[in-house]
């Protein structure tokens, strides 16, 4: 699932009153409101994954060891054993 990054912007302009307002046409305090989506690349969360096993083919309740290798979007890696 991709990310979802939103920015929203609100501008206030401040319009000072006398308490009560009874005049008509008088500036009120008003307001502008917006938000823009941005799309934001997946590539940087994925990880390259290469699994190595000894034989091409398992029987089930073979025992086998597994290298997985596993890389991310820098191509920094690690190594891990499963049994």
């Amino acid at each position: 699932m991709l990310p979802k990054v939103f920015i929203s912007v609100v501008m206030l302009q401040d319009v000072r009153l006398p308490i009560p307002v009874r005049t008509r046409g008088m500036r009120r305090p008003s307001f502008k409101a917006g938000y823009i989506n941005l799309s934001v690349s997946p590539k940087e969360q994925e990880l390259h994954i290469a699994i190595e096993t000894p034989r091409p083919e398992f029987r089930p309740g073979d025992t086998v060891e597994v290298m997985v290798h596993v890389r991310d979007a820098l191509q920094r890696a690690f190594m891990r054993k499963w049994h």
